[in-house]
């Protein structure tokens, strides 16, 4: 039964395929989705993104996050940050940028939300459209009069309600627009009574300390002890060949402030179960420089945290090596 937390001390080596891996993140997380599939565009085939903006947004710099990125996009300079992308393509801290040219992107921003504003996601867009050259690729919703939260079908608070646990429930399942935008329209649907009532997959808790980068330490790394996969049976049983997605929560949706409701009722392991798909959940955790445990968008863990060798991306790049493993 899906409902019961499998405890492991290890994420599994499960045969993935390194093909079709993709990412999603809401807020802060989806800040984090837009650094992971743009550094390490090798591997990704698409991004979802809830309320987050451009690659290198911040620019290391929290003010900048504070107003620029959320507030105040009209201080946004994409050609700006267009041109940082490119010239850290360059360098190699970042993979070539061509691996963007077919890839898929669906964002979502909601007309009531109040933290990061619509005109942040218009300039992700923006953004996108100077890398990916099909403009059907790019698919933003902004239609929805939601507050900042991650948007469900069947789970959470009012759809213009502010407050935990930022998950609000607006009539639209975004964890399945996404994913079937990402993947050509080519997923099956589960059945909508199925979403927040899955069963066929298992969700596991993992250690996430072994997959840390030389130096770091889950504080510094701002880390949970514990990351969670869900893991549908067929993967389990080696009976597909399974892809895998990675979903990133917002601030203050870390398990201290709405325990497991994230990996649990955002709609994602229903669709896990449908397709074949493993979802990786990594964990971020309130430090002294991270109050609000949002994953690192602004340089808190250290300069380089949008490049390949930033502390929390390497981690999640080794736990899918991990699971990719045969």
């Amino acid at each position: 039964v899906a409902g019961v937390v499998a405890a492991s001390d290890d994420l599994p080596s499960l045969s993935t395929s390194p093909d079709g891996q993709s990412v999603s993140g809401i807020s802060a997380g989806g800040f984090m989705s837009v650094q992971m599939h743009v550094a390490f565009s090798k591997s990704f085939v698409g991004a979802g993104v809830l309320a987050g903006g451009p690659f290198y947004c911040a620019e290391d710099n929290l003010s900048v996050a504070l107003t620029a990125c959320t507030s105040t996009p009209q201080l946004l300079n994409v050609e700006a940050l267009v041109a940082i992308t490119r010239t850290s393509a360059i360098s190699g801290v970042i993979d070539s940028l061509d691996n963007l040219r077919y890839d898929k992107v669906w964002m979502f921003s909601g007309t009531k939300d109040t933290v990061v504003t619509q005109g942040v996601v218009e300039k992700l867009q923006s953004y996108y459209s100077r890398f990916v050259v099909e403009p059907n690729a790019i698919k933003l919703v902004k239609n929805e009069s939601a507050e900042h939260a991650f948007v469900t079908s069947f789970y959470g608070n009012d759809c213009s309600f502010k407050g935990e646990p930022f998950i609000n429930n607006c009539g639209t399942d975004s964890a399945g627009e996404l994913l079937q935008h990402i993947y050509n329209n080519t997923l099956v649907t589960p059945p909508p009574s199925t979403l927040d009532n899955y069963t066929g997959g298992s969700l596991a808790t993992f250690a996430q300390a072994p997959f840390l980068p030389a130096g770091y330490t889950l504080i510094t790394a701002s880390l949970q002890k514990d990351g969670y996969v869900f893991i549908p049976d067929r993967c389990a049983k080696r009976q597909a060949t399974c892809r895998v997605h990675v979903a990133f929560h917002g601030c203050l949706q870390t398990l201290d402030d709405i325990q497991d409701q994230f990996v649990r009722h955002t709609g994602y392991n229903a669709w896990a179960v449908a397709n074949d798909l493993v979802i990786l959940y990594p964990q971020a955790s309130k430090q002294v420089l991270n109050p609000k445990g949002c994953f690192d968008w602004w340089g808190y863990t250290g300069t380089d945290y949008a490049s390949k060798f930033g502390a929390q991306i390497s981690t999640v790049m080794r736990m899918l090596q991990r699971l990719q493993q045969p």
